[in-house]
């Protein structure tokens, strides 16, 4: 017995395209650009125990955002769990929602 099934369509959470801005950005000066903190992880579940800010988590200890932005002002997440589509748990989205979340005012 078969199935009648649409065709398969590629799927954009599953390719990357070489993407680097022109000009290339060679260093960035964090204090002249406002950066004032970053924290890089990786791991398969995140442990967001260290953050001790009210508000910051729910009652699970997961992060309280929209689309990466954070409940408390100048919060930001990247890289979580669909966070802002199913693409969002990858290294591959950080081209996406970097950028988004840069521009985050």
């Amino acid at each position: 017995m078969g199935i009648d099934a649409p065709v398969a369509e590629p799927d954009p959470a599953e390719t990357v395209a070489m993407r680097q801005p022109n000009p290339t950005i060679g260093s960035l000066d964090l204090s002249r650009s406002g950066v004032t903190s970053v924290v890089w992880c990786t791991g398969f579940k995140g442990d967001f125990s260290w953050m001790r800010l009210p508000g910051a988590l729910d009652s699970a200890g997961q992060p309280v955002h929209a689309d990466g932005v954070a409940a408390l002002p100048r919060l930001y997440f990247a890289g979580l769990d669909f966070a802002s589509t199913r693409k969002s748990g990858t290294i591959l989205a950080i081209a996406e929602e970097a950028p988004r979340i840069a521009g985050h005012s």
